[in-house]
């Protein structure tokens, strides 16, 4: 077993723990879990699901960051910091958490060198996912960001996202979104329904990504 893994484990033991005060809450997809520069008081554990988490600039428009799925934690950085919520989370399907006061998190991980160390190393596995991240914004064309965003979002081969939304949060132009869009329409990849887009080749769209936002 991995590090990853094993501070994985030693942060399930926690909130599974029945000395842990905590409640479980749900999320249905496209609710806030919570959003940045508001005050979070709450760590989350995912026990289902998968979220995306975003960052705005002074203009109001998102940029994805990445997205966590099962066994992730949520606001462990706003717990240690004591500070408002960094990034914005928000359910790509519907979600299940339980919930644990920072406060609670933060104390118990000062007295418990296990806990402390196993979110030390989570904390520095997503900081090195998110500079692989960082560069697949930066340096992937937007056809492969898309691609890799439809292959993250996409409910039982459907996508369905907001278009105006999903330009500022790929960092492109609503415009070549629409053109990038119909080149994979006539690729065959996707293919337009009243509903949204089917994914109609799977193994194609994985190809043309350019990699996995997920931690």
């Amino acid at each position: 077993m991995d590090d990853k893994a094993i501070a994985g484990n030693a942060l399930e033991k926690f909130f599974l723990d029945q000395d842990t005060p905590k409640s479980v809450c749900t999320f249905k997809r496209g609710e806030y879990l919570y959003q940045e520069g508001y005050p979070t008081e709450q760590c989350y554990y995912i026990l289902n699901g998968k979220v995306k988490i975003c960052i705005n600039n002074a203009n109001g428009n998102s940029l994805l960051v990445c997205f966590l799925a099962r066994h992730s934690v949520l606001s462990e950085i706003e717990a240690f910091l004591n500070t408002s919520a960094c990034t914005t989370v928000q359910a790509v399907t519907d979600t299940k958490c339980l919930r644990v006061s920072s406060k609670f998190l933060y104390e118990s991980a000062l007295s418990d060198t296990e806990l402390l160390l196993a979110i030390t190393k989570i904390l520095a596995y997503r900081s090195q996912y998110s500079i692989g991240n960082a560069s697949l914004n930066i340096l992937s064309t937007a056809e492969q960001r898309l691609c890799s965003y439809i292959i993250e979002t996409n409910i039982n081969g459907m996508f369905t996202e907001n278009l105006s939304s999903l330009c500022d949060m790929l960092g492109t132009s609503y415009r070549h979104l629409l053109r990038t869009i119909n080149r994979l329409c006539e690729m065959h990849i996707i293919k337009k329904t009243g509903l949204g887009y089917m994914i109609k080749d799977p193994e194609k769209l994985k190809e043309l990504s350019s990699g996995k936002y997920i931690m």
